[in-house]
């Protein structure tokens, strides 16, 4: 419930997927990479062949400031280069591309990120009057806006945003109280809690079975006991 992956096809031919982080599990490049290579070998796993590998693109967004990075712009771009000589690209194939949040709270729109500045603005709070500023003169934000009304006023959806969004207070919480009093071992079980209530919450609204357990993680015995 604490991360959210989009995953968009670009003119039917390249993939992009998109992660958002919110908290800092310290292995934020390992898992970007592997959903990466999720995407790009599932062509083979279809039974093509290896010139059906589409081009893939990953967008990490990270709600924190990643260690490693220190020292980088907001926004880092990431490609297989050969490392002694030519540092030439390998192959247009993988393209990373990394968005610190905090960085780009610190920094001005300008020059080339001033678009990519808005559009992150309008991810953290679509409601807030420099958004609303940004969409006078940015067509496709306005449409953003509206697509996104149409989202919330579909029930199922709705409940959606806000247990996830409660979903992530939790976890937060939960994190640093067990990293303050040094109960890491503890961590899994409250979170585990934290679905069962979660469930609980969505039989009550009289979701189905099956629509829990997608969103939980919990087995149809385990619905079924609360």
């Amino acid at each position: 419930m604490g991360v959210v992956d989009v995953l968009a096809k670009i003119n039917n031919n390249e993939y992009c997927n998109i992660e958002m982080q919110i908290i800092d599990y310290k292995n934020s490049e390992k898992r970007t990479l592997y959903y990466w290579s999720k995407k790009y070998t599932e062509e083979i796993q279809k039974g093509n062949d290896y010139k059906d590998l589409k081009r893939t693109i990953c967008v990490l967004i990270a709600d924190f400031e990643i260690k490693d990075l220190e020292g980088l712009g907001f926004h880092s771009k990431w490609k297989i280069i050969e490392v002694n000589e030519r540092k030439k690209v390998l192959t247009d194939d993988f393209e990373l591309h990394i968005i610190e949040l905090p960085k780009m709270r610190k920094r001005k729109a300008n020059g080339k990120d001033e678009k990519l500045l808005e559009w992150l603005s309008f991810l953290e709070n679509p409601e807030s009057n420099e958004v609303i500023s940004y969409m006078e003169k940015n067509e496709n934000m306005k449409k953003a806006k509206e697509k996104l009304n149409t989202l919330s006023a579909n029930d199922e959806l709705r409940i959606l945003a806000e247990l996830r969004e409660k979903a992530i207070r939790d976890e937060k919480s939960l994190k640093e109280g067990y990293y303050n009093d040094g109960k890491l071992d503890g961590l899994k079980q409250g979170l585990e809690q934290k679905n069962k209530e979660i469930a609980k919450k969505l039989k009550e609204k009289g979701l189905s079975n099956d629509f829990i357990i997608e969103i939980t993680n919990l087995t149809k015995e385990e619905i079924e006991k609360l």
